[in-house]
């Protein structure tokens, strides 16, 4: 078969990410070629916006002019202007499981965005991975489904790519967006991950007729919270693992009668049996645990059972001058859905570094840009997962570790917030230099005290293995004497339990940027404070509330 016409760059995957980043390189002028092996409508996972996350779709929405990605930004413009199946993520909970209990009340934890504030969506990935599949057409991408490739060529002079029916493609660059397969890899000599040993597997899927958090406990706020259990995801951790229940039903604009679940477990303790059925290994894990047993345990399957296992990171080179390959989600295990905020960070800046270079691939700079960016991401994604998997081993460890990493989400959002309020303003420079950080895969890029608060975190969990309990008192001390964690939220406190931001808890971070913060650190948080408050006096994208 002849060849067909030639494009700028060809994407290889039109799920989230990949659909993003060729409405925003068609939006800009930019000739895209769309190439996936399925279609649309289809079943993915990591279904929750972080505000991190949130914040990364609005900064792409106003850079590349593509409004499409702000309306799932919060719930209700996803509600209104997406899809009724979309949820609400008000509250965030953990609560830890022993065996043959429910949790004690000390080993559970709520966060609460505050009200003035729109909640974030959880995303119903069947409607909005189509939606915006569908926004990349609008704006000029070449869009083709059910394409399976047989090869991938890459030539300094550009890319050649041909289809199993024959079908062939040249761009200038190629971007593997997890439809690429075996066929980019060989083009891209990617080293086969598959040889590594597995840290952990996860399972996932949707499920019809699961209980609630009220249903289960006997109240909306059980355990004295200050939200609604069920007005977010929740994660039910365990010695060994975790299970997370994403709610899209929970408002009263939602048409889904569908839950969210999945779990990730560390590989070393829990193989996966041989020969079992993923439904039966699911039954066996949560058949320990009275509360998860009578949320989940008579629900329906509603979607095949996916299995993942999660290797560690293959090969160091994720960028060329004429390719690229956004992050995996394998390696983070799913947690707080950082897989999808990973790509949608690579997915932002190449869609800065690509804009104007038609056909020519990234220049020396580009690449090398990329692969620093890239190769953060990953190895952030791979320290989150050893670190969460090692807090599960004892309640005392898993409260520690979640304290390091919001005291990082908590800044690397303000952060965030800080430049796309620049951004906003004309001054793209702070958004620029957050999207190519080479520290970008911290929770918090580019502060000096945060990364030796993480490194040394790292380490204390990776000592724990014999006494977690201990480790988790260190990881205490560390947060305790590190300059870079306020006061005002009670992050150093094992016995706080509930993190509801308040007029008054901002303010006293405020004062703490003033008078304690290290310099850089305060005047970043600062920045971000007040792009916050002033976001919070401006309507939702969407209309009233869900």
């Amino acid at each position: 078969m002849a060849q067909e016409s030639s494009y700028d760059v060809a994407v290889l995957g039109a799920g989230f990410a990949g659909s993003a980043l060729a409405a925003a390189l068609a939006r800009g002028g930019t000739r895209v070629l769309l190439l996936d092996p399925g279609g649309h409508p289809r079943f993915s996972t990591e279904e929750i916006v972080t505000p991190y996350t949130a914040t990364l779709l609005r900064t792409m929405a106003v850079w590349h002019r593509v409004p499409e990605l702000a309306w799932l930004a919060d719930a209700p413009s996803a509600s209104r202007r997406v899809s009724r199946s979309t949820g609400v993520g008000r509250t965030l909970g953990f609560l830890y499981h022993h065996h043959g209990r429910a949790p004690a009340a000390a080993d559970v934890l709520q966060i609460t965005s505050p009200a003035a504030i729109p909640a974030e969506p959880t995303l119903y990935r069947q409607d909005t991975d189509s939606f915006l599949f569908h926004a990349a057409v609008r704006y000029g991408a070449d869009a083709r489904q059910h394409v399976r490739l047989a090869e991938v060529r890459i030539e300094t002079s550009g890319v050649s790519i041909t289809a199993v029916d024959g079908r062939r493609f040249h761009a200038g660059f190629v971007v593997d967006a997890g439809g690429g397969g075996e066929a980019f890899a060989a083009g891209a000599g990617l080293v086969d991950g598959d040889r590594l040993p597995a840290h952990s597997w996860s399972l996932h899927t949707h499920l019809v007729g699961a209980g609630s958090m009220r249903e289960a406990t006997g109240s909306a706020r059980a355990f004295g919270a200050p939200g609604r259990w069920d007005d977010g995801p929740c994660y039910h951790v365990f010695d060994g693992g975790y299970l997370w229940r994403v709610p899209f039903g929970n408002h009263r604009r939602s048409t889904s009668l569908v839950t969210g679940v999945g779990l990730t477990v560390d590989a070393t303790r829990y193989p996966f049996p041989s020969g079992a059925s993923p439904g039966d290994v699911w039954r066996d894990l949560i058949e320990p645990y009275p509360m998860i047993r009578a949320q989940l345990g008579a629900a329906r399957v509603v979607q095949p059972w996916t299995v993942v296992t999660h290797r560690p990171p293959a090969g160091t080179t994720l960028a060329g001058p004429r390719w690229c390959a956004l992050p995996g989600r394998e390696p983070s295990g799913f947690f707080l859905s950082r897989g999808l905020t990973d790509q949608l960070a690579a997915v932002g800046l190449l869609a800065v570094l690509l804009r104007g270079r038609g056909a020519g691939g990234l220049d020396p700079a580009g690449v090398a840009t990329a692969k620093a960016t890239l190769a953060s991401l990953r190895a952030g994604g791979n320290t989150l997962a050893e670190m969460v998997l090692a807090g599960t081993r004892n309640p005392l460890l898993w409260k520690a570790v979640l304290r390091v990493w919001e005291v990082g989400l908590l800044f690397g959002t303000l952060q965030a917030q800080g430049a796309l309020r620049r951004l906003r303003r004309g001054d793209d420079r702070p958004a620029r230099a957050l999207a190519g950080s080479p520290d970008a895969g911290s929770p918090f890029p580019g502060d000096a005290g945060f990364r030796r608060l993480l490194d040394r975190a790292v380490g204390l969990c990776a000592d724990g293995a014999a006494d977690p309990s201990a480790a988790g008192e260190r990881l205490f001390v560390l947060l305790r004497d590190a300059e870079v964690v306020p006061d005002a939220f009670g992050f150093t406190d094992p016995r706080k339990r509930y993190y509801h931001p308040t007029p008054p808890g901002l303010a006293r971070l405020a004062l703490w940027t003033l008078r304690s913060a290290p310099p850089g650190t305060g005047a970043v948080v600062r920045d971000g404070l007040r792009a916050v408050l002033g976001a919070s006096a401006r309507p939702s994208t969407g209309g009233a509330k869900p």
